[in-house]
């Protein structure tokens, strides 16, 4: 019996540490610094871009690109590939967050149903397994999910203090 409660508190545990989580994806802080970058790193490419058709001008728009046009288009491209990058996790993340509420309301179901049936649900090989075991499985699932998604959280925001540094930007 004390042990659907623990669950229930732990689940409550999970939920807050999922809000915490993906907050630090959608939030108005890291967002803010997306949108800074983003937009420090397109006016850095326009002012980059003048100052290569200054220095190339007569040469731009002959029979072939000068190698320092073509040098200039692939760096660019890159960067703006980095920042594509970093958007497309960062949106793949953003859906994340209600699979693992789905997992915790699986776990609280079973939780639930220990406090109301605590008989086993079924027994295999000799052992019994009950409604919590199920509900801790689920539960102990999403705490695994949680530190990947943390991990990733920790790669993205780490790639987009690199591209800060590149641009000029300062880090918080």
């Amino acid at each position: 019996m004390i042990a659907a409660y623990a669950l229930i508190v732990y689940i409550c545990l999970i939920a807050f540490t999922n809000r915490f989580i993906f907050s630090s994806f959608t939030g108005e802080k890291f967002q803010g610094r997306f949108s800074e970058v983003t937009e420090g790193m397109r006016e850095r490419m326009i002012q980059a871009n003048r100052e290569i058709e200054n220095r190339l001008g007569s040469r731009i728009g002959g029979d072939s690109e000068p190698e320092e046009l073509i040098e200039f288009g692939e760096i660019w491209r890159k960067r703006l590939q980095v920042i594509k990058t970093l958007d497309a996790e960062r949106k793949k993340m953003n859906g994340h967050i209600r699979f693992i509420y789905y997992i915790l309301v699986f776990g609280l179901i079973h939780a639930a149903l220990e406090l109301v049936y605590p008989l086993p649900v079924f027994e295999a090989w000799g052992v019994k397994v009950y409604p919590n075991a199920i509900g801790w499985g689920f539960v102990l699932f999403a705490g695994v999910l949680l530190v990947l998604y943390q991990m990733s959280y920790r790669k993205l925001d780490k790639a987009l203090r690199e591209v800060e540094v590149d641009f000029g930007e300062t880090p918080d």
